[in-house]
Formats: C-alpha cells, structure tokens, sequence
C-alpha cells in the first residue's frame, strides 16, 4: 500500500484554516439551499459531524475542516484503525475525531451530546433523519453524485468557504491522471475484488473506473446481464471464478477487502491462478476502501497506487 502519509495532511490542515479564518466571517449569516429544505449558518461552523466516512469525513479532513465527530465503519471505538478508511486512520485518531456509530446507525445521542454546529448527511440518511438531525443543530444534506465524489466536494466547500482548498486538491487529482496517461495512456485494465465466494468486477461506471479512465486507461465494461448496481450497470458486476481466466486485459488490479484466509484461499485457487495477467506478474493488489468508495485523499491515495503499480510491473 502507498501510504500518502497523514503528517502533510495536519499541516495543510493548520495552513488551510489559518488562511480561511481571515475571510470567513465576512460570509456569515449564511443560507444554502438543498433537497430537504434550507440551512442557515449564522456564524462559520467549528463543531462539525459528518455522517459518512469515506466521502464526506475525508472531504471535511482534506479541506482543513475535520468533522468532531464521525460515523465509521462497524466499530463503536474510533481508535480502532478499522472503523476508518486507511488513508485517513492515522489522522482521524491524531485529530481526535469521535465514532458516533455507522452511516446506516448513527446514534443521535451521541451527536447531541457533542453540541454540533453544523451536521452533513446524505439524502438516503436524511429520508428518515432530517427532522431529527435538525432539531440537534443545522444539517446540510448533500446531493450525490453518480459514484463520483467531485461534487458532494464542492458543495461541502462552498458551504465551508473552502473552494479554493478544493480546487488545489482537485488540482492535484488531475496532474496524477496526467501522469497516468503519458506513461501509460491506451492500457487495458481489468479491477477485481475477490469476494468468499465470487467476484465482484469494477467497470468505468465504478468510483475507481471513472478516475482511470480520465487518466487514459481502458478499464474493462463489465459483463452483461451481472450488474449488483441497477442505478449504474457500468460500474459493478457480478463475475463467477470460472469467468476470471477469460478475463483479458494488459494489468489486473484485484482489491484487498478485509478476507483475510478466505482472500487468500481464493487468490491460491487454481482457477484463478489460470489467468494470463495474474500468471504473467501483470497485476498488484490494492486496498479496498480507496478503490471502492472515497473522498479526495482515498481518490489520490488510489491513484498514486495505480500509478505505482503500473510503473513497476509495466516499465519498458
């Protein structure tokens, strides 16, 4: 794993609010508008919860504006590395940021508790939350994007005066795709996670898929008639272990969801051991939650571990 380091992240974190805190309260009141009615923002919020980890507590850390308190993902303990994604483990506990249960259980008690100023959540939370959220402290609702983390980003920035900090990381994004595409532009790619008993494949349509493909990469379409996604059948499918040596492609990234024995049952299998990209060295496990579901920092944490991948296994 390509670990980007959390240390220059707490110090983008320092010089992005000192830089916003001179500006900022000239903004305020604020009113912004969304799905589920208005939010009003008399002052800059300080004491922020966010309601989903990957998207929306990587943004708010990526843009030096780190929530108080946070879902994550199965563990109650926010000092345990896996309720959080990886890139932003070590910072999340650096920071302090509290576990107030899972984006599908959020506990409302807890959330009181913390006195919030400001709470964001997604439409499907809102659905049943909103009224309740509400009563807590003002809560902003986010409209998705189809797999593509780019414009809950921005709107989590206007809201926090932060768009210049999330065009710089945009920025970034960017010039890593440059890289991609001149070094590797035109390369056939297939993005696999192997599951206990089949495999899910990751087409263009697939958070991961949509950032290589910008990048120039021909990522597979996945098989027809299998998706798991009816909102975006581009973007995952169904793919049985006898399908996988037919699998053809020039790299084969295969993600690394927490499977532990049975993963590595699964990666010792025969069948799987039939395929040409995976029996010729053309292919590198990547972690899961960067690939699968991420914010600005998992998105360049995926792609520095593509590129890193690419360059070592496909050098001329």
């Amino acid at each position: 794993m390509i670990r980007s380091g959390w240390r220059w992240i707490l110090i983008l974190l320092l010089g992005w609010v000192a830089s916003a805190s001179s500006t900022e309260q000239g903004r305020f009141p604020m009113t912004f508008d969304h799905a589920f009615g208005q939010t009003v923002l008399p002052e800059p919020p300080k004491r922020i919860v966010s309601l989903q980890p990957s998207e929306l507590t990587d943004s708010l850390i990526a843009l030096g504006r780190p929530p108080v308190a946070s879902t994550s993902w199965g563990l109650g303990d926010a000092q345990a590395e896996a309720a959080w994604p990886p890139v932003i483990s070590d910072p999340a506990r650096e920071l302090g940021i509290r576990s107030i249960g899972t984006p599908t259980e959020p506990s409302l008690e807890a959330i009181a508790v913390l006195e919030p100023d400001l709470i964001i959540a997604y439409p499907w939370q809102a659905e049943t939350l909103y009224r309740r959220l509400s009563l807590i402290a003002p809560t902003f609702v986010v409209t998705t994007g189809q797999r593509d983390f780019r414009p809950v980003l921005r709107q989590v920035a206007q809201v926090l005066g932060a768009t210049r900090q999330a065009e710089t990381l945009l920025g970034e994004l960017h010039h890593l795709q440059d890289e991609i595409r001149q070094a590797h532009g035109g390369t056939d790619i297939v993005i696999i996670r192997p599951r206990q008993f089949s495999s899910w494949l990751y087409g263009p349509g697939s958070n991961a898929g949509q950032l290589l493909e910008e990048a120039g990469l021909n990522v597979l379409v996945p098989i027809e008639n299998a998706s798991v996604t009816p909102d975006s059948p581009n973007a995952i499918n169904d793919l049985s272990l006898e399908r996988v040596p037919g699998v053809e492609a020039d790299f084969l990234f295969f993600i690394q969801y927490n499977l532990e024995e049975p993963l590595a049952q699964y990666l010792r299998h025969p069948i799987w051991q039939r395929n040409a990209a995976v029996k010729e060295g053309r292919r590198a496990g990547v972690q899961g939650i960067a690939w699968t579901n991420h914010g600005p920092l998992g998105a360049l944490e995926m792609l520095r571990e593509a590129k890193h991948a690419l360059d070592s296994r496909l050098a001329p």
